[in-house]
């Protein structure tokens, strides 16, 4: 333990600079951020769209009898979704 409070004591010492810069985007940079928020929309509406494929899929299979085995792609559009929310967040927070 005396390792840790020795880090921790060091680490106390050191100067912290409180720097205050505004967030803001660089000159000349928003046309790359209107890509981005476009990117962001698209893949939202296209993760969307996927779902509701998928839905209307699984019900016409589901009437069929055998709409159990695609359930596993389910799985895959859903983390899909989640990982492109995940990125409009991202992004957004980028945008500001």
């Amino acid at each position: 333990m005396s390792i840790i409070h020795t880090i921790i004591d060091i680490a106390s010492t050191l100067p912290m600079n409180d720097y205050d810069v505004p967030a803001e985007a660089p000159p000349g940079s928003n046309g790359f951020l209107r890509l981005l928020g476009a990117a962001k929309w698209l893949s939202t509406w296209v993760a969307v769209i996927a779902l509701i494929i998928f839905g209307g899929f699984i019900g016409f299979k589901m009437s069929r009898g055998n709409g159990e085995v695609e359930l596993g792609k389910f799985g895959v559009i859903l983390i899909g979704a989640i990982i492109i929310s995940g990125a409009a967040s991202l992004i957004g927070w980028i945008q500001g």
